[in-house]
């Protein structure tokens, strides 16, 4: 039995670096994530920052606004690339952040992360897809079930939780369901980024919807100034102040030393629109425990975040929006650049 499960493991582990060797192939086909990973993968020289986080990063940073508004700016000439995606959580930020250091490119000097709260609820239809299953790596595992058994929640609650998540580092350590997937890869067969890729998509500009999601969609916008104002009453009736979470502050503060270790820059960037003020986060930006931090939530110092005509709905810019958004971030971090330099 023991010989059997060494040989199994070892087989695994075998199997398991054939298909990292195509790291797109551990994602779906066809799917924005495997097109993302695999144009990083193949020009990952090429770049000098990078995005990471959920679909607020994805639909709203445009590469080329922050690139030639950081130059026109006084920042140096730099290539940045949107590893965004709709739905990624703080694991799957954790691990991609640590994806992109482990393809080691040449040229990265920053990585901007999205200081997302850490939460272990999870959604069983989507343990078992490819990107559920993705980022279920031994460590980020371990992380999760560390997570879960400090929050105090009941037996019951925690062996539900941790037997999901034992269950999707199982799948991932298997390879199961990769055969194909890497045979795609390997032959070429799969869909194919566009050469100019750089990752940012808005909504608006989502053509592929059917006319009916479409339609909803407008409907819901044409509801949305009541929303708004709702909105906006509700952020006045949050909390200014707040100690960060300590369990959030340990893992992003391990995170960026992490990415400090590797001669990388994390940045972190809380963008609009929010229904809360982030009062921990700000604070632990303001104080140093998290920085450099830059926040463009706060609906007081930045009203136009919040205005019907940039919006596409209450969890996003639409594309004027994301243009101005873009465009002041890199004018602050080319500010922020330039005064690094300077001291």
């Amino acid at each position: 039995m023991g010989a059997f499960l060494l040989a199994y493991v070892s087989t695994c582990g075998v199997i398991g670096r054939a298909v990292d060797s195509y790291p797109e192939s551990r994602l779906a086909d066809p799917s924005v994530a495997r097109l993302k990973v695999k144009q990083f993968s193949r020009t990952k020289d090429a770049y000098d920052l990078v995005f990471v986080g959920s679909s607020r990063f994805y639909r709203q940073l445009s590469p080329a606004i922050f690139d030639r508004t950081v130059q026109s700016n006084g920042g140096p000439r730099l290539r940045s690339f949107n590893l965004g995606l709709a739905g990624m959580r703080h694991h799957e930020i954790v691990r991609t952040v640590r994806w992109v250091l482990e393809e080691n490119p040449a040229r990265l000097k920053w990585i901007v992360i999205e200081p997302l709260e850490i939460h272990e609820e999870f959604e069983s239809e989507n343990m078992s897809t490819h990107r559920g299953v993705n980022w279920h790596t031994p460590r980020v595992t371990w992380e999760v079930w560390r997570n879960i058994l400090r929050q105090g929640r009941g037996p019951g609650e925690n062996l539900t939780a941790l037997t999901a998540h034992l269950h999707s580092a199982a799948l991932r350590a298997g390879n199961f369901g990769m055969a194909q997937s890497w045979a795609l890869s390997w032959r070429g067969l799969d869909r194919q980024p566009n050469p100019r890729m750089d990752g940012f998509f808005p909504l608006d500009m989502q053509s592929d919807l059917v006319d009916e999601e479409w339609e909803k969609e407008i409907q819901r916008s044409l509801r949305k100034r009541e929303e708004l104002e709702n909105f906006r009453r509700s952020f006045f009736e949050t909390p200014d102040e707040g100690d960060p979470d300590s369990i959030w502050l340990e893992a992003f503060a391990l995170l960026a030393d992490e990415v400090r270790s590797r001669g990388v820059e994390p940045v972190f960037l809380v963008v609009p629109p929010t229904w809360e003020k982030w009062a921990g986060v700000v604070e632990a930006g303001r104080t140093g425990k998290l920085s450099p931090m830059f926040t463009y939530h706060d609906l007081r110092q930045y009203p136009d975040f919040y205005r019907f005509e940039n919006l596409f709905n209450l969890g996003h810019l639409n594309s004027k929006g994301s243009r101005i958004l873009t465009a002041r971030f890199a004018r602050e971090f080319g500010e922020y650049l330039s005064g690094a330099k300077d001291g």
